[in-house]
């Protein structure tokens, strides 16, 4: 049997409001490939905690622990 991973989803406007720029930035980075994300049935891109995790370590800016730990919306 295999053991289910909960993956945590954040959308465009979370991550923009985290790196203090706009949506349009943050969808040029997922376009530039910088950035994986998933897009939605309906159009929407969702980027998983880690890759996002990631892409802050790879363009070196700063990581906030609790907001990785849950503490932030």
């Amino acid at each position: 049997m295999q053991k289910l991973v909960k993956t945590a989803w954040l959308t465009t406007g979370v991550i923009a409001a985290y790196c203090g720029v706009s949506r349009a930035t943050v969808l040029r980075w997922i376009k530039k490939g910088c950035l994986k994300a998933y897009t939605t049935p309906g159009g929407h891109r969702r980027v998983r905690e880690d890759d996002f995790r990631q892409f802050l370590v790879a363009a070196h800016l700063p990581i906030d622990e609790k907001f990785f730990d849950g503490a932030a919306p």
